[in-house]
């Protein structure tokens, strides 16, 4: 992290800044336990590694949007000279109140939902894949988390990013290059878990973990709610 901090301060280069800004932000402990959580989502289909990559590249997806959009309204109020304080203090407030129980929520899903579809009303995790079993979860997740700021990151974001791509003029690629960066560090441990396996892993460990797939769902089920609970915490 110092090294990180380190080239930050004296980069001439908005983008390597940007690109650094994101890691920093990724490798901070305060969204460490957010990432490890968002790593077992994406990497629970350890024995499919084309569901393990695109999970990866939706949720990237999703971090890029949330940064960027949010970023786009953030560089035109501060070209046009206006104060975007108050902003920064509502995501920094809410982003980890809010996060918190959403977490836990969804983790409480993951571990009860061979249970819940018992009953008629409540569809299977598996029959709404789009929704929350597949693209479409990993797309919102990776929404959720970028807009859950703690206070570390939204200094980051809002104090040292926002400014510098306000007043570049390549402002309006900076929170891409940023989201991406934030992304890395979750997809590395992600594809590194699922990947290892598939190339290690024989025939047979394959068929078993294909059979553990309700295990796995409730071990990122516990996962999210232990990651909640961090947030709420501290």
């Amino acid at each position: 992290m110092q090294f990180i901090q380190d080239i930050i301060a004296n980069s001439q280069w908005p983008v390597l800044t940007a690109f650094l800004l994101g890691l920093a932000v990724a490798l901070h402990p305060c969204p460490l336990a957010a990432n490890i959580a968002a790593m077992g989502y994406i990497a629970r289909d350890v024995n499919s590694r084309r569901k393990v990559f695109f999970n990866s590249i939706y949720y990237t997806i999703g971090r890029v949007l949330a940064y960027t959009l949010l970023g786009i309204i953030i560089i035109a109020v501060m070209r046009n000279g206006m104060n975007t304080l108050h902003i920064s203090d509502f995501f920094s407030l809410w982003g980890e109140r809010i996060l918190g129980p959403v977490l836990i929520i969804i983790g409480l899903y993951f571990i009860f939902s061979s249970r819940l579809h018992k009953e008629e009303h409540c569809p299977h995790l598996s029959t709404r894949r789009h929704l929350l079993h597949g693209w479409g979860g990993s797309l919102l997740l990776g929404i959720l988390l970028a807009l859950s700021f703690c206070p570390e990151s939204a200094i980051v974001y809002f104090g040292i990013l926002m400014p510098m791509s306000a007043q570049s003029s390549i402002g309006y690629s900076l929170p891409i290059i940023f989201s991406v960066a934030t992304a890395i560090p979750t997809l590395i441990m992600a594809w590194g878990f699922a990947y290892g396996i598939g190339m290690s892993g024989t025939a047979s460990l394959k068929g078993k973990l294909s059979k553990a797939q309700h295990a796995i769902n409730g071990i990122v089920g516990v996962l999210f709610i232990c990651t909640g609970i961090f947030c709420l915490i501290f």
